[in-house]
């Protein structure tokens, strides 16, 4: 059924803001002059941390209400009525699937952080210990682009051969190694000293081997 155009109805436009998400409107000062049903029970469930919804300088607000963990992202909009500035605040509940986005994107960037660390490079193989993934920091330590190494096979790297990386690729060789020490040469044919350090992959579902992941 469609809507036939015209003025929202005042007590329906009331009822979808009593029954909406959480908002708030307040003076410019930050006085909270109106705030609907949703709102008050995130006041109530904030108050306890020391925690106000409307002067928080955070972007996100995570509580929880009725016994279950609730994110929101915290909106402010200023408007003006008659040449007054109030201030509306709106919390917008962020869904699983975007919480799960940032925790995973929180993950990633705390396993980079600590990669750097730990490690000049990153590196993915598949069965055939050709390179699939090679991290951009390789550039720092080679001189070449990430691109300019993928497609080569792991073993192929050193400039001197070394029999565990050439076992790698057999059934026997699949098998965590670790500061296996092996001389690549850069760009520039300077001779460059790393310890490789990988792991075999396998498939979650079949089990099957897909190669390795590792560091240098």
């Amino acid at each position: 059924m469609r809507a036939s155009s015209g003025t929202v109805p005042e007590a329906l436009f009331q009822r979808l803001i009593e029954a909406g998400d959480p908002v708030c409107l307040s003076d410019a000062r930050g006085q909270r002059l109106y705030a609907n049903p949703a709102f008050e029970r995130v006041v109530a469930a904030a108050a306890p941390l020391g925690i106000d919804p409307v002067h928080s300088d955070t972007a996100e607000l995570s509580l929880v209400i009725d016994e279950r963990t609730v994110r929101f992202a915290i909106h402010r909009d200023a408007v003006f009525l008659d040449e007054t500035e109030f201030m509306v605040t709106r919390l917008v509940p962020v869904g699983e699937t975007e919480a799960l986005r940032d925790a995973l994107a929180d993950a990633v960037e705390r396993l980079e952080d600590i990669t750097r660390l730990v490690s000049d490079w990153i590196w993915e193989t598949n069965r055939n210990l050709v390179l699939t993934m090679v991290s951009p920091r390789v550039s720092e330590a080679l001189g070449y682009h990430q691109i300019e190494l993928t497609g080569r096979r792991l073993n192929e790297l050193p400039t001197t051969p070394h029999p565990l990386l050439d076992e790698l690729a057999g059934p026997s060789g699949r098998r965590p190694f670790r500061e296996i020490a092996v001389e690549i040469a850069d760009r520039s044919g300077k001779t460059r000293h790393f310890l490789l350090s990988g792991l075999p992959v396998y498939c979650r579902r079949t089990g099957d081997f897909l190669g390795y992941r590792g560091t240098a």
